[in-house]
C-alpha cells in the first residue's frame, strides 16, 4: 500500500531471494545515541552469532572500520575502531531500515547478510589504517521463507531501541507529516 510506514513486498518471492542490497555507514554510537536515527541502526547485540562473526571477519580484513579524518590528524584517514559494542551499522539507502524487527527466527521472514562493499578500494593506501580491505559494508536482505505479495517484511533482529529514541523518531515523523508505524504511535501520547 502507498504511504505504508513498513516494508511491504510488491511481488511474491521464494526463500533465498535477495530482496535488497543497501550500503551501510559505520557510525560511532555517541553520534547516533538519542537521535531520531537511533531506532533505525543495528547494534552489536542485535546481530546473531553468525552476523557477529561476519563483522569480526570483515574487521580483521580491514573492511569494517570506523573511519575518521580531521584537522587534529592532518586530514589523514584513520581507523578509530575500538570495540564492536561502540559501533552502529546504519543502512542509508533503500528500505532495510523500515523492515519490522520481530526478533525471532520463527516470526521473521527475512534476514540480513553483511558483506564487504568493495567501494573504498581506491582509498586503501591513504591514511594510517592498514589499508588491507575496502572499509565499507553492504547489508543484503534475504527472504528466509516464501513471502506473498502485500506481506510485511519481518526481520529476525530484535527492536532494541530505547523508548526515548522511539519518541523522538515518532515526533519527527509527525512534525514532517510522515506516516507513523503502529509500533511508534504509543510514544506520541
Amino acid at each position: 500500500p502507498e504511504d505504508h510506514p513498513s516494508a511491504i513486498l510488491k511481488e511474491s518471492v521464494i526463500s533465498g531471494t535477495v530482496l535488497e542490497i543497501s550500503p551501510a555507514l559505520i557510525v560511532a554510537l555517541p553520534k547516533i545515541f538519542m537521535t531520531p536515527l537511533a531506532p533505525m541502526g543495528f547494534y552489536w547485540d542485535d546481530w546473531d552469532e553468525t552476523q557477529q562473526e561476519d563483522l569480526k571477519n570483515l574487521h580483521a580484513n580491514g573492511d569494517f572500520i570506523l573511519q575518521y579524518q580531521g584537522q587534529n590528524n592532518s586530514w589523514k584517514r584513520i581507523d578509530r575502531f575500538k570495540y564492536f559494542e561502540d559501533i552502529v551499522v546504519f543502512p542509508f539507502a533503500g528500505n532495510i531500515a523500515l523492515v519490522h524487527r520481530v526478533g525471532t527466527v520463527e516470526e521473521a521472514n527475512c534476514m540480513i547478510k553483511i558483506i564487504s562493499s568493495g567501494s573504498m578500494r581506491s582509498h586503501a593506501n591513504q591514511g594510517n589504517y592498514s589499508g588491507k580491505g575496502n572499509s565499507g559494508i553492504l547489508l543484503k536482505l534475504i527472504a528466509t521463507k516464501d513471502i506473498a505479495s502485500g506481506d510485511e517484511l519481518k526481520l529476525n533482529i530484535p527492536n532494541n531501541s530505547r523508548p526515548s529514541e522511539n519518541k523522538v523518531l515518532a515526533e519527527k515523523l509527525r512534525q514532517f507529516g510522515q506516516p507513523i508505524p503502529e509500533y511508534l504511535e504509543e510514544f506520541l501520547g
